[in-house]
């Protein structure tokens, strides 16, 4: 399977369950979703991580969705990524990023999750991956202290809400 993507326009939570039958049914180690603002968040997240439970699941509203080649609109767009490409994945939420950018805790969690600590992670084996509120004014500050916490590559995007 490595690297799959779907999409629904069904309901909560069809949508979900259309979504694991699209993208083979199993468990893989890490789920993205991107989700139209019509859906409410908290349901979306919820039910995505019920389809998909023994995943890490990560996901983010949009103004429009991408998938398949098609450009849509009123749906959760999601793509998993199985072991053959991850081994494993955690998420950490930083939350008021406007009042402050502070990782110190996020990265404790990451350092605890992987048994190493930031600066020992393998640059070829270990990538980060940022979705930002982008009315948090707080995108650059976040990057920047990324970068001083360690070599690992960050990479990503300002959707349209968190």
């Amino acid at each position: 399977m490595s690297i799959q993507t779907g999409y629904s326009t069904k309901p909560l939570p069809a949508a979900a369950s259309e979504l694991r039958e699209q993208l083979g049914g199993t468990q893989p180690p890490l789920v993205f979703f991107f989700a139209s603002d019509k859906y409410d968040a908290a349901l979306v997240s919820r039910d995505m991580q019920l389809a998909f439970p023994a995943a890490c699941v990560v996901g983010c509203s949009t103004a429009g969705e991408i998938a398949t080649g098609q450009l849509l609109t009123g749906s959760i767009a999601a793509m998993v990524l199985d072991e053959d490409v991850v081994e494993d994945a955690v998420a950490v939420v930083l939350e008021n990023l406007s009042e402050g950018v502070t990782i110190r805790d996020a990265f404790a969690n990451f350092e605890q999750h992987f048994q190493a600590p930031a600066t020992d992670w393998d640059l070829e084996k270990y990538v980060g991956l940022v979705l930002i509120d982008g009315l948090s004014g707080a995108e650059e500050r976040l990057m920047e202290k990324l970068g001083d916490a360690t070599d690992v590559l960050f990479v990503g995007g300002v959707p349209a809400t968190i």
